[in-house]
């Protein structure tokens, strides 16, 4: 029997079409094998981006799309490099950095816009963080410009080191550095030392930019090394110490995140002559801050390192013999408290010339603060001073009155609490009140 020619067409077609699809199903397989190896790969490298911005305060999440990225000798760079434009945030687009050379890094983005500085300037309880400032300028929010953060660094360096940027930047030797433990009233001695002088005064309070840059290379420096976060922290700090000339700022105060402490010996390398001091407070009560809320395992800071431990917490875990996955919430959160005191006094003796302890308890008086940090002062200033250390430091909306609340913590304190206090951080407590110059 002859077949129809255009039927025995037809399943040729039919043929051909089994034989197409299968082979595309080939291709897919494979192509899907290749994505899947990719993409464990891709899934660590962003493991490792959490760890780089595992502490990072500053995000632009609530900012618009920045403009292109700009490079050396971009038109758009001009504003940068005269000082206009502030430097909010940086980020990893994909950091490289070389074990050759520890001085070189490359890879991260940095993104600069206008900020209101009259905002916090006139109300610093207001925006007690740089992030809730950068939030309410709303300038940045429209007009953020992203660079490379080391093509732009060199060549603010270079742009500085020309005659004629003389007559239109100054960059601000005069750079003073605020630790803390936390919940001990660093914010408190921030808004106190914008208020008080306006002027002359900038105030970086937990300033994005450099956590991040100190950051950057993890908590225990497992991406790169101390000298290469050494060099992106100065790089940051150097950007962020720039004002127009036409500017009366003349003392620049960085008030850090308790969470820098644990770098503390890096910062102070970059900055080894300026003025730095640490805020703590005794150990029930500092803890019972800490662990004082709704939901501790999802809200208390002190509990995000069980699994990314700074140094200083791993030497504390080990020489307790310790794993953090099987500790109480306490006894964790002691642990990290306990690791940040420990990062001060391993440095305290090379650098107390120009560093200074002060207990919260010792606060009500901020005089000595100010002598430290060689702030000047005048019956107006001082009237100044006072008031906003009458505020709560985190009014926002309202100005709500400051009221010590010791009393509240100890109410607070559990007997978890109490232990964990004595057990891990009771000894470095009173090895900084040994250290501390009594009034």
């Amino acid at each position: 029997m002859t077949l129809n020619p255009y039927r025995r067409g037809r399943k040729n077609d039919h043929v051909n079409r089994i034989l197409k699809i299968a082979s595309v199903c080939v291709a897919l397989a494979a192509l899907f094998t290749l994505i899947g190896r990719k993409s464990s790969r891709e899934t660590e490298h962003e493991h490792m981006q959490r760890m780089i911005h595992f502490d990072a305060v500053v995000t632009t999440n609530d900012l618009n799309a920045p403009k292109q990225i700009y490079v050396k000798g971009s038109d758009g760079i001009e504003s940068i490099l005269n000082g206009h434009l502030d430097l909010i945030e940086i980020h990893v687009a994909k950091l490289v950095t070389k074990r050759s050379k520890p001085l070189y890094y490359d890879g991260i983005e940095a993104v600069f816009c206008d900020l209101n500085w009259d905002l916090y300037k006139q109300h610093p309880w207001k925006y007690p963080t740089y992030h809730d400032l950068i939030s309410s300028s709303h300038d940045c929010r429209n007009n953020s410009i992203k660079v490379n953060l080391k093509d732009v660094a060199e060549e603010i360096r270079d742009h500085d080191k020309k005659k004629s940027s003389s007559s239109e930047i100054q960059v601000v030797d005069d750079v003073n550095l605020i630790f803390h433990e936390g919940k001990s009233g660093a914010n408190m001695i921030s808004n106190v030392l914008q208020y008080m002088n306006q002027d002359m005064h900038k105030v970086y309070s937990d300033p994005g930019p450099m956590i991040s840059a100190l950051k950057m290379c993890g908590e225990s420096y497992t991406l790169c090394s101390k000298e290469t976060v050494g060099v992106i922290f100065s790089d940051v700090s150097y950007i962020m110490r720039r004002v127009p000339k036409t500017s009366t700022v003349s003392k620049i105060f960085f008030k850090m995140q308790a969470a820098a402490t644990s770098n503390l010996e890096v910062v102070l390398s970059v900055m080894s002559r300026n003025k730095w001091a640490f805020i703590y407070r005794e150990p029930e009560e500092v803890l019972a801050s800490y662990l004082n809320v709704p939901h501790p395992t999802l809200r208390s800071k002190c509990l995000q390192y069980k699994r990314h431990s700074p140094i200083q917490m791993i030497e504390i875990l080990e020489s307790f013999q310790l794993q953090s996955a099987n500790l109480s919430n306490e006894d964790l959160c002691a642990i990290y408290l306990s690791s940040l005191c420990a990062s001060v006094l391993s440095v305290f003796k090379q650098y107390s010339s120009s560093g200074q302890l002060f207990n919260y308890n010792q606060l009500q008086n901020i005089e000595p603060v100010l002598k430290h940090f060689e702030v000047q002062t005048d019956n107006h200033r001082t009237t100044k001073a006072a008031y906003a250390q009458s505020i709560y430091a985190k009014s926002k909306e309202k100005e709500v009155a400051w009221i010590g609340d010791n009393k509240e913590k100890r109410t607070h304190l559990t007997a978890g609490m109490e232990k964990a206090s004595i057990d891990y951080l009771a000894f470095n407590y009173v090895t900084l009140e040994n250290y501390r110059i009594k009034p």
